[in-house]
């Protein structure tokens, strides 16, 4: 059994994941799928637009404007991840690999992070907010193979820079576009 370090003891919750075998992310997640499968799990909301708040300060912020939430269960989370998961194995990826994901933090990001926390592939999390030189050096730095990311235009970043990356994936843009948990198109086929 793995010895486990934290603040406060050990409660309820850890027994009852101890006693499953639950001792990685993967386990964990199947266990709660096993007892909640069909209570609501991952929620999204659709940008129907966005505006301009202004601040007292004269700076102005853009604010989104959401639709109502749409959920999936447990069991459908799942059943996309493993989906996903699937996809990065075709496409070569196997368990001790790196995958990075350059994308806003969605429902799409957690499917794919969640694929591969299935199949023993560490992500390496890049912000959207990096330039394109950091981009660069964190897919260097990292020996990705993969890449799960955002629709890189207009800053198309060059790939052939970056020794190690054999395939890019490209996330849906996320502006105005509902999330299709029917047909991920997130996720390799």
């Amino acid at each position: 059994m793995n010895v486990l370090f934290a603040l406060q003891e050990p409660g309820e919750i850890n027994a009852e994941l101890s006693r499953a075998g639950a001792d990685t992310l993967d386990k964990v997640f199947g266990h709660v799928t096993s007892k909640h499968g069909d209570r609501d799990c991952l929620g999204t909301r659709e940008i129907l637009a966005e505006e301009d708040e202004p601040q007292p300060s004269g700076k102005v912020f853009k604010k989104y404007v959401l639709g109502q939430y749409n959920w999936i269960s447990f069991s459908r989370f799942e059943e996309e991840a493993s989906e996903c998961g699937a996809g990065l194995r075709r496409l070569g990826l196997r368990s001790g690999d790196r995958a990075a994901i350059l994308a806003e933090t969605r429902a799409d990001w957690m499917v794919a992070a969640y694929g591969c926390f299935q199949n023993g592939i560490t992500i390496v999390t890049l912000y959207t907010n990096l330039g394109n030189d950091g981009v660069k050096h964190a897919l260097n730095e990292t020996e990705v193979r993969r890449t799960d990311a955002k629709a890189l235009t207009p800053r198309s970043i060059t790939y052939s820079s970056t020794v190690h990356v054999q395939r890019v994936i490209c996330l849906p843009p996320s502006f105005r576009s509902p999330i299709s948990f029917a047909r991920p198109r997130h996720c390799p086929r």
